[in-house]
């Protein structure tokens, strides 16, 4: 059952970026994920969580290319704009229409930010990784409040893009990265 919500999540994020968050339909969804609408509908309770459950896709995925990056020695920050480059979400015409949405609607803009705080405690365990500190020093403030700041960063960084279309996506992650370095550093205060 994790796999079939996994795999709706998947071809929503894709849908959306393909379609943007107004035209997709449930059913292009379920088509694109080989199952039955009625499917989408049982894991999924309407297109809002979908917009969320895709969000949490991609910063997942983001969180795995940067997690092989800090595991292969990488410096932390360096590490994170590689990781951004790659894509944290997709800079396309259809990705600013979904940050859009997302920020004009209370309700989808609490899913997009709820996504990206489920995963803060994957992201402390990274930072403690890159500073060689133990995986359970991550559930310390310390930790967990960098990360949230850090993920609160790339959420605002993507509401500014939307918001002024002249700046370009990567740019924006990379000035968050830079104006959060003092947050990366292992010994800095959180």
């Amino acid at each position: 059952m994790a796999r079939t919500r996994r795999d709706i999540a998947r071809a929503a994020a894709s849908v959306f970026i393909e379609q943007g968050f107004a035209e997709a339909s449930i059913e292009a969804i379920a088509a694109r994920a080989s199952v039955s609408a009625r499917t989408v509908y049982r894991h999924f309770g309407s297109k809002g969580a979908l917009l969320a459950a895709g969000f949490a896709v991609r910063i997942s995925e983001f969180l795995g290319r940067l997690s092989v990056l800090v595991e292969d020695g990488g410096d932390l920050e360096e590490s994170l704009l590689v990781a951004l480059e790659s894509g944290f979400l997709d800079p396309s015409e259809h990705t600013a229409g979904l940050v859009q949405a997302a920020a004009a609607e209370y309700e989808l803009w609490g899913q997009w930010l709820w996504a990206a705080h489920r995963q803060q405690d994957v992201l402390a365990r990274i930072l403690c990784r890159a500073a060689g500190l133990p995986a359970e020093e991550a559930v310390t403030p310390r930790w967990r409040l960098r990360a949230g700041a850090i993920l609160n960063a790339f959420v605002t960084a993507h509401e500014v893009w939307a918001a002024h279309s002249d700046r370009d996506l990567v740019d924006l992650l990379g000035e968050a990265v830079r104006v959060m370095a003092p947050l990366l550093a292992g010994e800095g205060k959180a």
